[in-house]
């Protein structure tokens, strides 16, 4: 069973474009997630909490608020580890500082992909 199961997965990785893609570091972020760079208003932060801002790597002068990306962890930073979870996040937020990752993500979300102190992930769009 665990051949046909892995097999679906890499699949359905293959097709969103996140093989063979740029893996980036994401951390952690914690609140006040409002007002953001995104909007002025807090319905722009959805209300699973599954949100993630931009480092400067990906922000593009905000081109990608609302879009939605799934992330897949491929391993943990210094004493993080990977949940073995993929998670579906809207983008609400630049941080733009030159020492910001890639991705910070909401306390759900990062709660849901890894443990402890950030990890490396995978990333692409999704509808």
């Amino acid at each position: 069973m665990k051949g046909p199961t892995t097999l679906i997965a890499i699949s359905c990785f293959a097709s969103l474009g996140l093989c063979g893609g740029d893996v980036f570091n994401a951390r952690t972020y914690k609140p006040p997630y409002f007002p953001n760079k995104c909007g002025y208003s807090r319905g722009e932060i959805p209300s699973d909490m599954l949100f993630a801002a931009l480092g400067p790597q990906l922000w593009n002068n905000g081109a990608y608020c609302g879009v939605h990306f799934i992330l897949r962890c491929t391993a943990g930073l210094r004493t993080g580890k990977c949940t073995g979870t993929n998670v579906r996040v809207k983008v609400i937020e630049g941080r733009l500082g030159p020492r910001a990752p890639a991705f910070s993500l909401s306390e759900t979300a990062a709660a849901k992909l890894y443990t402890g102190g950030g990890a490396r992930i995978e990333w692409g769009e999704t509808k």
